[in-house]
């Protein structure tokens, strides 16, 4: 909702049919709720700087929690278009989860990618990838690649490396203008490495969706 997304797929309703499918959630996925956002156009460069605290700890004036004290999302982005064909993302975001509301890939993925540490408070750098590229207006091809470092503020002075990637097919107006078929391939986020556990084995996630415009109100999927 606040920064620029570099796929078809984002929209939850005409999008994606899953939650992975939809973005790279070491990015767009995190605490949100109050906060604020600034977006600035730079000619063919758009920049994005936001905060976002948890909507369960923005309105709680407990210690540990408000605004600044509880869960936060702070992401830094930049966007670049070359014309129309082609579209790059490049995004930072820092999260973090106070102890009891750890969740750092917003229930995407294995349970240990959103739980390093179990419900220990947890801090995370995430950095990602996002690509789309259209050389015709029935015809785009993306994908992104997320990399998070987690650590592990109290209890012990542990570290984690996650990481998810995924490749998008759109075929926009299939069949019928307003139509669209789409594909997504890609690896759910997973624990690499980490002084802790890691997954053993690796998840993979295929989809495919056909999305069908019966008038200016109605879509079926």
């Amino acid at each position: 909702d606040v920064a620029p997304l570099t796929t078809p797929f984002g929209d939850g309703g005409t999008g994606s049919i899953s939650r992975f499918g939809r973005y790279n959630p070491a990015i767009f996925r995190g605490s949100e709720g109050a906060g604020a956002a600034v977006n600035y156009n730079l000619g063919p460069v758009k920049a994005t700087v936001g905060y976002l605290a948890s909507d369960s700890d923005a309105p709680n004036p407990a210690n540990g929690r408000g605004v600044f004290d509880g869960s936060f999302s702070a992401i830094g982005q930049l966007n670049l278009s070359l014309g129309k064909a082609f579209d790059l993302g490049v995004s930072y975001n820092r999260k973090y989860n106070r102890a009891g509301d750890v969740g750092i890939m917003g229930s995407t993925g294995s349970s240990l990618a959103n739980q390093p540490f179990g419900s220990l408070a947890t801090a995370a750098d995430n950095f990602g990838v996002q690509v789309n590229f259209k050389p015709s207006s029935r015809f785009q091809l993306g994908g992104w690649y997320g990399y998070t470092k987690a650590h592990q503020l109290k209890g012990g002075d542990n570290d984690a490396t996650i990481q998810n990637g995924a490749i998008t097919l759109a075929l926009p107006d299939f069949g019928r203008p307003g139509n669209l078929l789409g594909f997504v391939f890609g690896v759910p986020p997973k624990v690499t490495s980490s002084d802790v556990a890691k997954d053993s084995k690796t998840s993979y996630h295929l989809e495919g969706f056909y999305r069908f415009q019966v008038n200016d109100f109605i879509y079926v999927t």
